[in-house]
């Protein structure tokens, strides 16, 4: 059996003969390198690879309303379609969808948003506590989403109502300062 090319392998990293001390070093080094590569491919994946989220405040607890605003998605946005929904047959289907939804980290700037199909989501609780969340439609399966912690997340789940729930609630017209607008949090 020829051992020549594993001389030379050994040689190279100093495994052999003077360099065994180099050698060690060497090796803490691959070893270390090999560790942050395994940790950066970790984080990066994670940012690519979508996550299911589920908004914990609404699914754990009781929903006694959902309004709805329907509105152009701008920092000031003019009025919104709002609508009630107090249907015990309706509210679940509307917390459903915050229910292990596909998401990862929005990366892109909030004027890409404006002049989009926006959703905003207010879930009166029980106890009285009101719960936002937002949805900007930006195309097909490509949804940005507003977490009441005011993070922004891309989705393939959502799509516009274009007034599908107005007929199952009180609707009226709200003016801007009615309307919750969320802006992206800087981390």
């Amino acid at each position: 059996m020829n051992s020549f090319p594993l001389l030379k392998v050994e040689r190279y990293l100093g495994l052999r003969h003077e360099g065994k001390a180099l050698g060690k070093s060497r090796i803490l080094l691959v070893v270390c390198a090999c560790v942050f590569l395994i940790i950066a491919a970790v984080w990066f994946g994670r940012s690519l690879v979508p996550v299911s989220m589920t908004l914990h405040d609404v699914m754990d607890h009781e929903v006694k309303s959902v309004e709805l605003f329907e509105y152009t998605y701008a920092q000031n946005p003019d009025e919104a379609t709002h609508t009630v929904i107090t249907s015990a047959e309706i509210i679940p289907d509307l917390t459903r969808a915050f229910e292990k939804m596909p998401a990862k980290p929005f990366r892109g700037e909030q004027q890409e948003l404006y002049g989009n199909p926006a959703t905003g989501y207010r879930f009166n609780m029980v106890d009285g506590r009101a719960i936002e969340v937002t949805q900007v439609f930006l195309g097909e399966q490509n949804v940005v989403v507003f977490w009441p912690d005011g993070k922004a997340y891309t989705s393939s789940w959502g799509r516009p109502f274009d007034g599908f729930y107005s007929d199952l609630g009180v609707t009226n017209i709200v003016l801007n300062e009615q309307i919750p607008v969320p802006n992206i949090s800087v981390d």
